[in-house]
C-alpha cells in the first residue's frame, strides 16, 4: 500500500502550479528503484493532487490521454475518485484496484520561485541612402537604432512525480522531479509532462 505519508504531500495545491509557470515542461532529475523486478506497466492511475478539482480534472485528462497515446492505459483519477481533492492512501490503492491499474502515479507541486531576467539591449547602425534634391548625386547615411534593456521577472514552479507500483507493499518505483514555465496552460502542462514521462519510463525499461 502507498504510505500515507506521501499523499499528504501531495495535497500542495496543483492550482498554484498551473497558474505560475510560464513554458515547456522539463524534467531536471529521475530516480529508478534498483530493487524493482516486478513486471513492466500497463495500465496507470494518473493523480494531480491539490484542492480545485476542476483544475485537477483538466490537469488529469490531458495527462492520462497523453499517456495512453504512448500505449500505456492512462486513467484519469477524479474518474474513480471524483470531489476528492486529497485522497488517503486507501482511497487510491482500492480506486486502482477497482479499475485494474498496476501503478499510481502522482504529481506535486514542490515549490514556486520567481526569477529575473535582464536582456541587455543593442545600438545598431542601419544604413541608408537617398540623392540630393531628387538629381542623380547620391549620398548615403546611416540610422541608429537604440534597444534599451529590459528586465522582466517569470515564475518557475518545481514539480515533482511519483510512480507507485500496486502490487504487494505499494513500492516507489520511480521518481523525477520538473520545472514548468506555462501559466494558465492546464491541458498543456499535462500533455507536455505526461510526454516527458512516458518516455523517461520508456527509457528506464518501466513501461513497453
Amino acid at each position: 500500500m502507498i504510505p500515507p505519508f506521501a499523499w499528504r504531500a501531495a495535497a500542495l495545491a496543483l492550482s498554484l502550479t498551473l497558474s505560475a509557470c510560464t513554458g515547456a515542461v522539463q524534467l531536471t532529475e529521475a530516480w529508478r528503484s534498483t530493487t524493482y523486478t516486478g513486471p513492466k506497466f500497463t495500465k496507470i492511475l494518473v493523480l494531480g493532487v491539490g484542492e480545485d478539482v476542476a483544475t485537477r480534472r483538466l490537469f488529469e485528462d490531458s495527462f492520462a490521454a497523453s499517456l495512453s497515446k504512448s500505449g500505456v492505459q492512462g486513467v484519469a483519477g477524479y474518474t474513480v475518485l471524483p470531489n476528492v481533492a486529497q485522497p488517503t492512501a486507501d482511497q487510491v490503492h482500492q480506486a486502482a484496484l477497482s479499475i485494474g491499474a498496476d501503478g499510481a502515479l502522482v504529481t506535486r507541486l514542490l515549490r514556486v520561485e520567481q526569477k529575473t531576467r535582464t536582456d541587455p539591449g543593442y545600438v545598431r547602425a542601419i544604413p541608408s541612402y537617398g540623392y540630393y534634391g531628387g538629381g542623380f548625386y547620391p549620398y548615403y547615411r546611416s540610422m541608429v537604432v537604440v534597444q534599451p534593456p529590459t528586465t522582466y521577472t517569470y515564475d518557475v514552479a518545481t514539480l515533482e512525480t511519483n510512480l507507485w507500483s500496486l502490487q504487494g507493499n505499494g513500492a516507489l518505483v520511480w521518481s523525477a522531479t520538473s520545472q514548468s514555465f506555462t501559466p494558465d496552460k492546464v491541458t498543456a502542462i499535462g500533455t507536455d509532462l505526461a510526454t516527458e514521462v512516458s518516455t523517461a519510463l520508456l527509457d528506464a525499461g518501466l513501461i513497453e
